[in-house]
């Protein structure tokens, strides 16, 4: 009977694991296409984190489109590929907590081994998605006060009170102008 506790307790840990490693990360996305403007499937995108050398590849989709989830924050070096194109470069790349970057490449007619380093600055403006937010660290995020009240943790307190476009307290509160919820004790 506690051989088969122990198990149980081993088995809820290692399942929780990979949980634990989806916290924390960003995503990175975008639109490939030809000199025409026309929407090129089948592309290889390669993403490097330049200071661990973890890459993650990924293929444009039908509609042109790729998406690399749950890319720890960093910053990165892309390449998309495709026969009869020259190789892309984007580099210094940067990915935050919470943060999906949008990153669009426009392939050259020519041969995989001529490349087109494009030097752009992410831009501030993250529009890929309609939410508020604000950029912290991985160490903000694990180090934040959560405020304790009666041996439990208030944290609709702690967001209502800090988080830009929140209004509210520990009752009840309202997230970017969406209806007031109230909590019932």
């Amino acid at each position: 009977m506690l051989t088969r506790i122990l198990l149980s307790c081993l088995l809820i840990l290692i399942l929780g694991l990979p949980a634990l490693a989806q916290s924390a990360r960003g995503t990175i996305t975008g639109l490939v296409r030809d000199p025409s403007g026309a929407v090129v499937p089948g592309v290889d995108i390669t993403i490097t984190e330049k200071a661990t050398g973890v890459v993650t590849r990924t293929v444009s989709t039908e509609a042109g489109a790729y998406r690399a989830s749950y890319v720890p924050p960093g910053n990165y070096h892309i390449t998309a590929a495709l026969a009869g194109f020259k190789t892309a470069v984007a580099d210094n790349i940067q990915v935050l907590v919470g943060q999906t970057v949008t990153v669009d490449f426009n392939l050259e007619i020519g041969q995989l081994s001529d490349q087109v380093t494009v030097m752009a600055q992410t831009p501030l403006l993250e529009a890929s998605n309609p939410e508020i937010g604000i950029n912290t660290t991985e160490k903000e995020v694990h180090t934040w006060p959560i405020i304790v009240s009666d041996g439990t943790r208030q944290l609709q307190t702690f967001m209502f009170n800090s988080l830009p476009g929140t209004e509210g307290g520990t009752f009840a509160g309202s997230i970017n102008g969406a209806r007031p919820t109230v909590t019932r004790s």
